[in-house]
């Protein structure tokens, strides 16, 4: 689902440092797929975040880590 305009279809939970994150973002920008980015160290964790990258879609479907690369490559 591409979604340039309304509110964010992906939310990614990461770190600064996390390369993985940096590339599930590039992905997601170079397929002009709009996303929310939370880094973990700077929030609450409201979701109990564990696993960098993870990807959190509209409908609730989670994929961490490698798994969230495997998703976005897939859009």
């Amino acid at each position: 689902k591409r979604n340039r305009g309304g509110n964010s279809l992906i939310t990614i939970y990461s770190t600064k440092s996390c390369g993985k994150c940096m590339a599930v973002k590039k992905i997601l920008t170079t397929k002009g797929i709009d996303f929310k980015n939370v880094f973990i160290e700077d929030s609450a964790n409201e979701k109990n975040i564990t696993r960098v990258p993870t990807l959190i879609t509209d409908d609730g479907s989670r994929y961490e880590d490698t798994d969230a690369l495997i998703y976005v490559r897939s859009l």
